[in-house]
């Protein structure tokens, strides 16, 4: 990872004492996000207090909410489901999900008025987590088919 993202020797060692320290906190599931420590660090400017602390809120927060099994076991409102304004129409350069939110078009204020407002949140989330395991799983076919091509 350092060589693609160009880290140096010190931010490294902050990635690598983040990783010990947490390590036994941060779920399987997390674990597949190979960027996961050195986000939390360069998000702090690679100070390991203020990482570790960041990231350990993290951890309560998707244990809290249930991330990790989030997408199979949430069941949004079908109001959510039938009228939210959102479609994807794609991938960009990089294999990210691009998404549109047309609220334009939308009654937001009866879509908002029908359903509780944890409902939104939840159902927000859950289309995030829905977009990042689509992009993650692009990656993965583009890496395969990067590796059959130079084989």
């Amino acid at each position: 990872m350092s060589s693609i993202l160009q880290i140096t020797i010190e931010e490294q060692a902050v990635i690598d004492e983040l990783k010990k320290r947490t390590i036994n906190d941060v779920t399987p599931k997390m674990l597949e996000d190979e960027t996961l420590f050195y986000r939390f660090a360069k998000a702090r400017d690679f100070n390991i207090e203020e990482a570790e602390s960041m990231l350990r809120k993290h951890i309560a927060w998707r244990k809290e909410m249930r991330m990790d099994t989030f997408l199979t076991d949430y069941k949004p409102p079908e109001v959510l489901q039938k009228y939210f304004p959102t479609c994807i129409l794609g991938y960009d350069k990089e294999g990210c999900v691009v998404r549109y939110q047309d609220f334009g078009r939308c009654e937001v204020k009866y879509l908002w008025s029908s359903v509780k407002k944890i409902d939104v949140y939840k159902f927000g989330i859950q289309l995030l987590e829905h977009d990042f395991e689509l992009s993650r799983q692009r990656r993965k076919k583009v890496f395969l088919l990067l590796l059959s091509t130079t084989s």
